[in-house]
């Protein structure tokens, strides 16, 4: 290989260069188009910490396998696995772990490498609609504990009656006799309409809000 570079008039390879024939390491025993993979330094950072790799892998995958670091389902990495691997690159590999999401009624677990509330939903697909929130927050950190509820929001309008008292009216009457009293005509109560504007969370009330009130049945009056 040494004898063909230098026909060819590539440079020598440097401690830790990779030759590829036809784009694998192999023997050359026949004809074979040879590239040489000159190697950089590239940062790796994972949960334990940053450190340097000396590498002549052609994508960020290559170099994490060289490097004897497995990603598993839910690790995130980035760049890309395929992405092309460059000088100065650094490469940020996080570890999934477990999480539970409460999501309407029902929990979800899963592994994740997300650092975010945020980035857990996304990742979920779970969409935050109008007032929808999480807790903690959508910007916060993914908890320790490891537990994200989504707080379904919704307001509506609720009308509540209050009953309105009737006035007693006297009368005398030549029909009645002292001290008897006589129901001329019976009293109804009348109704004041009260509307709230009610904040629900999944289900929940949490608040409300007086909004405004009328008189939705006048009272009659009681003669007697």
């Amino acid at each position: 290989p040494q004898q063909l570079l230098a026909r060819s008039g590539a440079q020598g390879a440097a401690p830790g260069a990779l030759l590829l024939a036809d784009g694998q390491a192999a023997g050359l025993a026949a004809p074979h188009t040879l590239t040489l993979l000159q190697p950089v330094t590239v940062t790796l950072q994972t949960d334990a910490g940053a450190r340097t790799l000396i590498t002549a892998a052609p994508t960020v995958g290559a170099a994490l396998w060289q490097a004897g670091l497995l990603v598993f389902l839910g690790d995130t990495v980035s760049p890309a696995l395929d992405t092309p691997l460059t000088a100065g690159q650094t490469i940020t590999v996080r570890s999934a772990r477990p999480v539970t999401l409460l999501l309407d009624g029902g929990e979800l677990r899963t592994l994740t490498g997300q650092t975010t509330v945020a980035g857990l939903l996304a990742e979920m697909g779970v969409a935050l609609v109008g007032e929808d929130t999480a807790r903690p927050g959508p910007d916060e950190a993914l908890p320790a504990a490891g537990r994200v509820e989504v707080v379904r929001v919704r307001e509506e309008f609720v009308v509540e009656e209050e009953p309105l008292d009737y006035d007693t009216l006297t009368q005398l009457t030549p029909e009645a006799e002292i001290d008897q009293r006589i129901v001329l005509q019976p009293g109804q109560r009348g109704g004041t309409a009260k509307r709230y504007r009610v904040r629900l969370e999944n289900g929940v009330e949490t608040s409300r809000q007086f909004e405004t009130e009328w008189t939705a049945r006048e009272p009659s009056a009681q003669i007697i």
